[in-house]
């Protein structure tokens, strides 16, 4: 939320009511869970949990094209000179200290909500 320019108390209180209206619609049979942690974002596979959700299907084709593009070389090479992408999203940023304080606090703070959702983890 830094290119909001959200304070850490906003940006939290934000997440925490995303997280609730999101734990709203977890239970909905179309819905799909991707977990971050599960490495969702690097399995091609996610694409045709994707499709298949929506009632469709994809080619390996399709899916292999779609998955290359959502790869950092290709949205590096998408980004390159546009003058209203914040370079914190296109490059890896460090993580600091308190980085992870603050994500400490903001899984504190959503605990509520996915536990309504059925998280496990």
């Amino acid at each position: 939320m830094l290119y909001q320019h959200y304070g850490f108390d906003l940006a939290l209180a934000t997440i925490e009511r995303t997280a609730r209206f999101c734990a709203r619609f977890v239970s909905h049979p179309n819905a799909v869970l991707l977990r971050y942690e599960a490495g969702f974002i690097d399995d091609p596979a996610t694409l045709d949990r994707i499709a298949t959700s929506l009632g469709g299907s994809l080619t390996a084709v399709d899916r292999d094209r779609i998955f290359m593009a959502t790869r950092r070389p290709a949205i590096e090479a998408h980004t390159h000179g546009l003058t209203h992408c914040h370079p914190r999203y296109v490059t890896k940023s460090p993580v600091t200290w308190s980085t992870w304080r603050r994500y400490g606090t903001v899984t504190t703070r959503i605990a509520p909500a996915r536990s309504a959702a059925g998280a496990t983890c």
